[in-house]
């Protein structure tokens, strides 16, 4: 059995055969006598692309086409033509060498540029360009697949993805990946777990292997007690889609774009709609969508939701989703500019068709409105104000309409550091992890080599989650969170210990969040109950209960150091038993000790005889005199790499 580490880019499980992906072979210079005969070979490779491009986005969905219909604007764009030609005539080389060359060059030109949402075509330019140059050498990605299989590759394109027959790819393993492309993007619509950082050269083809998304590895040659772990885990996922979803308190809701997403909404049967994009449908025309058009969206919605809550996010235009007929003034920095609610409260006769729309809507279900962007309290008011013009405005005219809940995204530090404030005037909150993330990292996500830069589990990002929720809850309001963190399984014992009221996720994802709902709420409950050695201990990580007598270590076996309990962890996540007082971090940074308000120390010893690592796979979050409280994360750790040392990774509880 061999283990390979990967980064996460969709979480889930799958277990299957390996199917190696055919490398693209290096498109190779040549030196050509007659550019003219070039150029025509590259015309006709360019119309068999277009062809390809056509016949993939008819059994596209929404959000494949979408990408689809940028490589097809990209692949007929005069620069991209004319720069192929121009190199081929320039130089007499092959056609597949200089389109190559030229998607790169006009890749880097989109690089260089401002605006992030004209950057992050860099790739697609490039994925425009090897579909040119794969039609001129007859190569094509798409497997052949007589059975299931986890994909492996250097990486995996939108066209691969869009392409390939989907009932048969379990997962995806690929040496790159940006948990923010496209691809990405794609994956998580499709439900399938996706590893980054596996180097296809250590894997042989055939091989049965376990894709523990989850865990961020891949295991090759399992042995038959862990193949059989993870294929009950996966059939648990996989029949959630098939079972009444089981009640829980936090609810599981869904991402949509369109009312085409509705479909796979209803039939994973999520809660409710946590975020409802708009912006979709004011992009890619010449004009905004009048009244009547929004309000018959909004109404069809509402009306299949069937009562069931939809939170449906005002126009959040700038940025990475242009309005050409907005004309936009040009910024250098379009990410801290005009975007947001900033857009709607500079544009109010726009806004104010949508609100009018959405007002009217709300009378056929239980609709919700959010604001994106928020910085302050004014803001609030300042749109507030809208609403009540445009309820004024169907006054006059005798509409029917109903002023529903109002909410906010938390998308900002500001909004979060001041939440307590904000949420005197707001229904609801719903925390925007992506865009959280990056200006709390001050990184633009999209920009290009920031992958290992962008860490939505930073500490500063989870403590600005954290105050949200009690600022929220202080107030009495809901506090939901609608971005990528929402799935992301280490987490979530994380938000239901700390009281979350819903996460929002794209529609495919919602029964496997559902499923890890459930088990953490089961875990927190026998958290909860648990007593062991003294009242108000928590267990300090997720994992099985084992009594201070089952402890494989005579010293805490023996109650040398005080009464004590162990969880064999599940994960590397290790969180303060009860609230206190940083008393002590060892050096090697496997042992944490607290003083709580009533003078009580607790140890929470990570491993058995882990001093030996030597600080090896340990990382302290908290230092001597840090300030706790229940559930912060003190440390985390790689129980694989434990193991590996031959050592017990049991996080052990002493009441000293």
């Amino acid at each position: 059995m061999k283990r390979l580490q990967g980064k996460r880019i969709n979480a889930g499980i799958a277990t299957g055969k390996i199917l190696l992906m055919k490398s693209r072979p290096a498109v190779l210079k040549q030196e050509i006598p007659d550019p003219e005969q070039e150029v025509a070979r590259l015309l006709d490779a360019l119309t068999r692309a277009e062809e390809q491009l056509q016949t993939e986005m008819k059994t596209a969905d929404k959000t494949a086409a979408g990408i689809l219909e940028t490589h097809m604007m990209l692949l007929t764009d005069t620069r991209f033509r004319d720069t192929v030609t121009g190199i081929i005539r320039r130089e007499h080389v092959n056609a597949e060498y200089a389109a190559d060359r030229a998607g790169e060059t006009l890749a880097e030109e989109f690089e260089a540029m401002e605006d992030p949402y004209l950057r992050a075509r860099s790739e697609d330019m490039r994925q425009t360009a090897r579909r040119a140059a794969d039609c001129l050498t007859g190569f094509t990605e798409v497997p052949r697949m007589a059975e299931p299989v986890i994909l492996c590759a250097e990486e995996f394109t939108p066209a691969l993805l869009s392409g390939m027959n989907r009932e048969y790819v379990l997962g995806l393993a690929a040496k790159t990946g940006s948990p923010v492309s496209h691809t990405a993007i794609l994956a998580a619509g499709y439900g399938l777990p996706y590893l980054a950082g596996i180097d296809p050269a250590e894997i042989n083809d055939g091989v049965t292997a376990v894709l523990d998304a989850d865990h961020g590895e891949l295991i090759l040659e399992p042995d038959p007690e862990t193949e059989q772990k993870a294929k009950e885990k996966e059939k648990a996922l996989r029949e959630m889609t098939r079972i009444a979803p089981e009640k829980t308190r936090m609810k599981v809701y869904a991402n949509i774009a369109s009312e085409k997403d509705l479909e796979t909404v209803l039939r994973h049967q999520a809660d409710g709609i946590g975020l409802f994009r708009t912006e979709f449908l004011f992009m890619n025309r010449n004009e905004a969508p009048d009244e009547e058009e929004q309000f018959q969206v909004y109404r069809r919605v509402l009306e299949a939701m069937e009562g069931r809550e939809t939170i449906i996010r005002t126009i959040d235009a700038g940025t990475d989703k242009p309005v050409p007929y907005l004309d936009m003034p040009r910024e250098e920095n379009p990410a801290l500019g005009l975007r947001g609610a900033r857009v709607s409260l500079a544009y109010p006769d726009l806004f104010r068709v949508q609100l009018r729309a959405l007002l009217r809507a709300a009378c056929y279900g239980n609709e919700g409105i959010m604001f994106p962007m928020i910085t302050s309290g004014r803001e609030i008011m300042r749109l507030r104000e809208q609403v009540n013009i445009a309820a004024g405005e169907l006054d006059a005219r005798k509409e029917k309409y109903r002023i529903p809940r109002i909410g906010i995204m938390v998308e900002t530090p500001a909004a979060a550091l001041i939440s307590e404030e904000l949420a005197k005037q707001a229904d609801f909150f719903s925390v925007g992890t992506n865009d959280l993330t990056q200006y709390t990292l001050a990184l633009d996500r999209l920009a290009r080599g920031m992958d290992d830069y962008y860490d939505p589990h930073h500490d500063a990002v989870l403590k600005l989650i954290r105050m949200t929720v009690e600022g929220g809850h202080k107030a009495g309001i809901p506090v939901g969170i609608c971005g990528q963190l929402g799935a992301d399984p280490e987490l979530i014992p994380l938000f239901v210990g700390e009281g979350l009221d819903e996460v929002s996720v794209a529609p495919a994802s919602v029964p496997a969040v559902r499923y890890r709902v459930a088990e953490a709420e089961k875990q927190h409950e026998n958290r909860t109950d648990d007593k062991p050695g003294d009242g108000g201990i928590h267990a300090p990580a997720d994992g099985q209960l084992v009594s201070m007598s089952g402890i494989p270590d005579p010293v805490f076996a023996g109650g040398v150091l005080g009464p004590c309990f162990g969880i064999i962890p599940d994960n590397g996540l290790v969180r303060a038993p009860a609230s206190g007082t940083v008393s002590s971090v060892a050096d090697t940074g496997h042992a944490v000790s607290l003083r709580t308000s009533d003078g009580k120390e607790i140890l929470i010893h990570t491993g058995i005889d882990t001093v030996k690592m030597k600080g090896r796979g340990f990382s302290p979050k908290v230092k001597q005199g840090d300030t706790v409280r229940t559930g912060d994360t003190l440390l985390e750790f790689d129980p694989e790499a434990v193991r590996e040392a031959g050592l017990n990774p049991m996080v052990i509880t002493v009441l000293m």
